[in-house]
Parts: structure tokens; sequence; C-alpha cells
């Protein structure tokens, strides 16, 4: 069973120990001990707090794989509402013992079909159908690849497919957000640690040897430090990567798939991408097509959302009535799948038990592509305010974290250049 790793106050260590004989528990009664982590938990447990709705966009850009349950002691449809906006997978209300071993479980098996059923949705458009054909060749053929394509196009979902038919496949399929590693522990989090090879190491192994044997998918690759980028070609090229710390190299055979949502070119001119590094992984290329240019795919996964959201929250399956429908497919998605999703279950939440939903019902964020969207200079307010952090700034502008990229994006704006330094402690 997968590690889980459960944050829990004061007033409730009786359950870590109850579900310790059936998970791997790690437990933290310091909230904050959990942004602090270097290994990405595979689930987070969390009961229902303020801290809790307060840091879980924090919390979904720091593990952005994890799955993340949230539980409260009491019923609480505010609670339910700002925990799935926030980033929570799954919510529940005053759960047993029994429910919260049994979600844990049920909801990972959910998340499987999802996926499953979601590709099938993907795929409905002559475009996607294209690079659906090509996964099997490329699967067969063991050199990297890179995939381009807009933010939530569903780079990942390709990725895993490409995987799962691979020889490679009953080994470890192992994804990471470049985005989302701490820059100054970018090394070790790749390549590893060994105790006293800088302030506060400890001996670790890093997510090449994590990888070994399978596939690693450094996904948002154009967001690692320049400067990091030779040594991850080095690697690639030796097939050893030598820990921080370390004096002797290990060996690793691992298959690499990248991911950006820039394009190659763009990503070379800004210095955001070594050439020689495209180079060596873009042996085999992907790029995936945005959602408005794949029409005929907004409505069966607006369908299929509908109905596996409304199925996990145990009520009926509300149709979309002829307004609601065109709304969706006038809009331009910016966000792709991943806004397509989040506009769903935010509108089926804001609608629990309604057996239709109406344009009226639609809960869109403010989008880039709207009237709504701030100016460049409020923008920039924000960015000061909150050191460059998208989750914060999006918690601030009630918008996706996505939408904030949109809008760095637009304004010619580099997120890093507002980045605070760490604090110590942190």
């Amino acid at each position: 069973m997968s590690n889980i790793l459960f944050v829990v106050d004061h007033e409730s260590p009786a359950l870590a120990d109850a579900l310790r004989p059936v998970f791997a528990v790690r437990r933290h009664e310091l909230p904050d001990a959990l942004l602090d982590l270097r290994i990405p938990p595979h689930a987070i447990l969390l009961r229902c707090s303020p801290w809790v709705l307060a840091s879980l966009t924090e919390v979904r850009k720091r593990f952005p794989s994890a799955w993340i349950i949230v539980y409260a002691d009491e019923e609480s449809f505010g609670a339910a509402i700002r925990a799935m906006d926030g980033g929570a997978d799954a919510y529940f209300d005053k759960p047993s013992l029994d429910t919260i071993r049994a979600a844990i479980i049920r909801d990972r098996a959910l998340v499987q079909e999802l996926q499953q059923e979601q590709r099938k949705a993907l795929f409905v458009s002559p475009v996607m159908r294209r690079v659906v054909d090509m996964v099997p060749r490329l699967a067969r053929v063991d050199a990297p690849i890179f995939i381009t394509g807009e933010s939530g196009t569903g780079k990942e979902v390709i990725a895993n497919m490409i995987h799962e038919a691979s020889p490679r496949a009953a080994k470890p399929f192992v994804k990471v957000n470049c985005a989302a590693l701490p820059q100054e522990l970018i090394e070790s989090e790749l390549f590893g640690s060994q105790k006293g090879g800088f302030t506060g190491s400890e001996t670790r192994s890093g997510l090449f040897v994590e990888a070994d044997g399978g596939t690693l998918l450094l996904d948002e690759l154009a967001e690692m430090r320049i400067d990091v980028q030779p040594k991850l070609l080095r690697v690639l090229q030796d097939k050893e990567v030598r820990a921080v710390g370390a004096t002797t190299p290990v060996h690793v055979d691992v298959r690499i798939i990248a991911a950006t949502n820039r394009h190659p070119s763009v990503a070379i001119n800004e210095n955001r991408l070594r050439l020689d590094l495209f180079y060596r992984l873009s042996t085999l290329e992907i790029e995936l097509p945005p959602l408005r240019a794949r029409q005929e795919e907004i409505l069966p996964l607006a369908r299929h959302f509908l109905a596996v959201e409304a199925v996990r929250h145990s009520y009926p399956v509300p149709v979309l009535d002829e307004a609601a429908e065109k709304a969706l497919l006038a809009y331009r998605w910016p966000g792709n799948v991943r806004e397509l999703q989040a506009v769903i279950l935010r509108s089926l939440l804001h609608n629990l038990g309604a057996l239709s939903l109406s344009e009226a019902d639609l809960r869109f964020g403010p989008s880039i592509e709207r009237d709504d969207a701030p100016d460049r200079q409020k923008f920039l307010s924000l960015l000061q305010k909150y050191d460059g952090s998208a989750s914060q700034v999006a918690a601030a502008m009630h918008i996706h974290r996505c939408t904030v990229y949109e809008l760095a994006d637009r304004y010619n704006i580099d997120l890093s250049d507002f980045k605070a330094t760490k604090k110590p402690g942190r």
C-alpha cells in the first residue's frame, strides 16, 4: 500500500494509530511540517481546519501528484466547496474510521477509473486520435520523448500511456513537476544527497534512482534552473547519477519523457532551456493541441466529469441544458481540460442535488479571455505582495492557478523575478 501522510492536530492523535495497521502512516502534529517535506507523499489525509482550508492551494502546488483527502467533524457546505476549490480530491463530513479506510482505497481506484475514462473522452477528435495511434510505436522505442502543449492539455496522460505500453510498464513511473520543486533543493531531489552534502542534508535517493528501470516524467522542464540542466544532460549521456555530497556515481536505467507548456524555440531564446538538452531529449516529439482546437471533446468531457463527481459525492448526475452546452462550447478554455474539470466541479458543488445545470449555474473563474481580467499593474502588485507565488495570487483573485500563468504570459512577466529568498527555518 502506498504511503499515507497523515496531518493531525492535538485533538485526534488516535486516528493515526488506528490507520497504522493498514497504511504506512507518517504523522505530524504541526501542519506546517507538511510543506517542508522533501519526499512527496502518495496521499495526504487532512482534518479540516482553518489552516487546511487556507493552505490547500499551497499543499496542492507542493505535492501536485498526491491524492488529497479532507475530512471534517461536522457538516459544512462552505468548507466542502472551499476544500474542493482549493485542490482537494475528496471531502467527507463526519466519516467513520471504516469510511476513511475505505475512502483511501476506493478513491484511489476511482482515480484510476477516472484516468481511463478521461483518456477515452480525450481521444474523440481526429488530431488526438493521431496522437493515440502513435503511442504503441513510441512505447516500443526506448528513446527520450519530448511532449509540448499548453497547460492542462493531457501531457501527463499521454506520458502515462506510453509508459504502460512500453517494456518498462512493470517498473516505476515517476512524475516530477520541475516548477514545483524547491529550486535550492532541485539537485538533491533529482540526484539524491548524502548526509553532510549541504547544510541540513540527509542521505536519500533521488528521483532518478527511484525511477530506475522505469520512466521519469520531467514535467514543465523549462522551469528547471538553467545551471542544473547541464548536470541533467550529463546523467542522460552517462546513465549515472552522483548524489550531492557523494564521490561515487550510481548507474541508473531510466527512460525520460520531458514535457513543457512553452514552445521549445521560445524557451531556448529566453534562456530557459538549453539547446543541447533539447536536442538530447527530443529524439521523439509529440505536440498536443489545446482544447479549443478539439471542440468535439468539450461536451463529452464535461458530461464525464459531471458523472464522476456527482457519483463521488452521492448525488444524482445532472444534465447540461442547451444553453449551458452552448456556453461551454463558446468559451476558449485557456486552462484546457484541467480548467474544464475545475469549472464542472465548482458548478456541481454550488448546485448539489440539481437535476440539470443551466448557463447561470456554470461557475467560470476570471479568465484572460474575458473583461474581468485584472490590468497589468494590479497583477504586478499582487505578484509583489505574494513573492510571485502563483497559488497565493490565484487564491487572492479567486481564479485557477493556471490562469495566473496565462496572465503572466499575456503580460510577458517572469514569475521567478518576484521570488523571495527562502526564510530561515522553512
